[in-house]
């Protein structure tokens, strides 16, 4: 399949106007307060399947960190996902259902 700009190759993926609009409804949804200790500012956006060098990245399960619960998602990347699976998928299902 060829690979447009704007247009991703796999379902997992999203373009990149969408996976900006994704991160500004997950910072207002939040409060823009990191989504898992709940007191510092999002700072960066934390893929929950991500796959070596980004091959299975899944632009569906992102969640909204500050820079200290980042790191400790890729220190502690089983327990990240199994821990906050459900907020990564209820951030895509409520923006689906009101964004796009």
């Amino acid at each position: 399949m060829k690979t447009v700009w704007n247009k991703p190759k796999k379902e997992n993926r999203i373009s990149v106007e969408v996976m900006s609009s994704f991160r500004n409804f997950i910072a207002e949804k939040a409060f823009d307060t990191c989504q898992i200790c709940h007191k510092e500012h999002i700072a960066e956006y934390h893929h929950l399947f991500y796959g070596s060098y980004g091959a299975d990245k899944d632009d569906r399960t992102i969640i909204g960190v500050c820079r200290k619960c980042h790191e400790w998602c890729h220190k502690n990347k089983h327990d990240s996902q199994r821990d906050y699976k459900k907020v990564a998928d209820l951030n895509w299902l409520e923006f689906k259902e009101n964004v796009i």
